[in-house]
């Protein structure tokens, strides 16, 4: 991941420091990364948990109008 120049700029500096550290140290033995699916003894997990397409990527227009019809019909009182 640190060798990804392009991609590991794309993380937050929480996260470059993680992999920065896990890099030079070799500790933890692991970390979670949610860039990457989960891998399962060496390949990508067939768990549909981890390969779920985000439905507000889907289906944009119905997320907004979700998400203000619960911020506006709240504030009719």
């Amino acid at each position: 991941m640190l060798e990804d120049s392009i991609g590991f700029y794309q993380f937050t500096e929480p996260m470059q420091a993680v992999i920065r550290g896990v890099a030079e140290t070799g500790k933890p033995a692991y970390f979670v990364c949610t860039a990457h699916p989960r891998l399962v003894d060496g390949k990508p997990s067939k768990n549909p948990r981890y390969l779920q397409v985000r439905p507000d990527l889907i289906a944009p227009r119905e997320s907004h109008l979700a998400e203000m019809s619960a911020v506006c019909g709240g504030a009719r009182r």
